[in-house]
């Protein structure tokens, strides 16, 4: 997609702008909780992540986690794997003991649905486990 494409080549502002319009027209047409939008939900945020605006990043992940527990169930491999991106976007902005609660949950989801994703999620929250251990130390 040509979002995808600017984004890829360091053009932020132009991705996000096209972004920001095709969730508009999807949230329109499609309704706030069709897969679609809610896909466009994260990949908006995943641009103005990429930007270092973690909190806005971060309540973008937050409705589509909501949306998508309300629609797909928390066991729905999309769930947790959203659930991973708010962690992310918390551990990015500091809330490391926020973020590896959530991270954690995500994890035991993960093994619970055999997810794919669950090994490197897992490796993910040890590191960030070792370096709160490191921070408190």
């Amino acid at each position: 997609n040509l979002a995808g494409t600017l984004s890829s080549q360091g053009k932020y502002a132009e991705a996000e702008k096209l972004q920001q319009e095709t969730l508009a027209v999807q949230e329109k047409v499609l309704g706030k909780e069709h897969p679609h939008t809610l896909s466009s939900m994260g990949n908006l945020a995943g641009t103005v992540g990429i930007q270092g605006r973690y909190a806005e990043a971060e309540k973008l992940l937050q409705e589509m986690l909501a949306l998508r527990e309300k629609v797909l169930g928390k066991e729905h491999p999309h769930t947790p794997r959203s659930m991973s991106h708010v962690a992310i976007a918390l551990y990015c902005r500091g809330e490391y003991t926020e973020a590896i609660s959530l991270m954690r949950e995500c994890v035991r989801l993960q093994r619970k649905i055999q997810s794919p994703d669950y090994g490197t999620l897992l490796e993910l929250l040890q590191e960030w486990q070792a370096e709160s251990l490191k921070v408190q130390g």
